[in-house]
Order: C-alpha cells, then sequence, then structure tokens
C-alpha cells in the first residue's frame, strides 16, 4: 500500500472550479498540502461566495486535526476562503459541499491529505435544486453555532456564538502535536 492519485479530490476542485457563484463546504478537518491550498485559491478567484465550515480548535475531538488547524488557519485564509469555525460543544463530522444552487455533494471525504492521498473515500454528486435547498437549510443549523474567523484572529459572530474554552491540557496536546508530529501530518 501506500499513497495513491488524489482523484476524488480533483473531481471536487472541478465541480467546485466551475461554479457560478457559491460554494460551501462542510469538513470537521482541514489538514491541506499545496496543491490542496492552490485548487482552492483559484475556486476564490472565481466564486463570490466560498466558505468551509470546520471544528474550531477547541471543540475538534481530533488532536491532530484541531492542531494542524491551528498551525495553518493563516494559510487557509489566505487562499481567499472565508472559514466558520463550528462551537456546538461536540465535534462536528459531516461532509457536505453546496454548488451554486443545484450541486450537492455529501460522503466520507475529509479536507485532508488522508482522504485525498491514503483512504478510500466516496462522494456523491447529486444535481437537484431541492436537494440541494433541503442540505442548505441542515448545513445552515450547525452555522448558526459558529463564528467567521477573520485575519488577524479577529471573529464576526452574527449568530452570538459562545466558544468553546481552549484548556491548558488541550494547548498543551496541541503544542506536543504540532512540535513532535508535523512531519506526519498527512496521516492525520
Amino acid at each position: 500500500t501506500g499513497s495513491k492519485e488524489p482523484v476524488v479530490w480533483y473531481q471536487l476542485g472541478e465541480l467546485m472550479k466551475n461554479a457560478k457563484n457559491r460554494v460551501k463546504i462542510h469538513t470537521p478537518y482541514i489538514i491541506c498540502n499545496d496543491m490542496m491550498y492552490n485548487t482552492w485559491e483559484e475556486i476564490a478567484e472565481n466564486v463570490s461566495d466560498f466558505s468551509i465550515m470546520t471544528n474550531s480548535v477547541a471543540n475538534n475531538g481530533n488532536p491532530f486535526g484541531a492542531a494542524d488547524y491551528a498551525k495553518n488557519r493563516n494559510r487557509i485564509l489566505s487562499t481567499g476562503i472565508n472559514i466558520w469555525e463550528y462551537e456546538g460543544g461536540y465535534s462536528y463530522h459531516g461532509k457536505s459541499i453546496l454548488i451554486d444552487d443545484d450541486l450537492s455533494v455529501i460522503g466520507s471525504f475529509n479536507m485532508d491529505m488522508r482522504s485525498a492521498y491514503l483512504d478510500t473515500e466516496l462522494m456523491l454528486v447529486i444535481r437537484s435544486k431541492d436537494i440541494n435547498k433541503q442540505l442548505e437549510e441542515g448545513m445552515m443549523e450547525y452555522e448558526k453555532v459558529s463564528r467567521q474567523i477573520l485575519e488577524g484572529g479577529t471573529y464576526n459572530d452574527p449568530y452570538h456564538v459562545e466558544p468553546i474554552e481552549l484548556t491548558k491540557k488541550r494547548q498543551r496536546k496541541i503544542f506536543l502535536v504540532q512540535h513532535l508530529l508535523g512531519w506526519a501530518r498527512y496521516l492525520f
């Protein structure tokens, strides 16, 4: 076994690049390499409403995902994507994408290198305005418990969400993961 060609990532990227005005992603983890960031930069250049919702560092149930996100949050923002951090009190694990008002993508693919290069993942693409609207309504319920992170570490908080506390114990765990296991980030 070993790494595989990131076919699912390529296909998702092409679908998102062809969006006319909206791409909205929900994923529990964001652990990307330069190729993946470059895809997001291309999308951001052409799609005015491009956003992603993921767990906040404190709310993320995966310490590896939390550590990598904390370290690379500014790099993610630099792609032009708007990031919403989920603060619901339990780790969010949904994986879906809305493209414009008619494409819905649902499956097992996380926005991470493990899903792209190692695991066998599946994403179902559905062309239906009705399903897109239903999925959007469900996604919005989670977004109402999230805050938008802005450059410089400040937040846009239209829903007045109480952030989850990042405990000292969790901060130490994240520090250790970042400094001792960063070399293996594609495995997380």
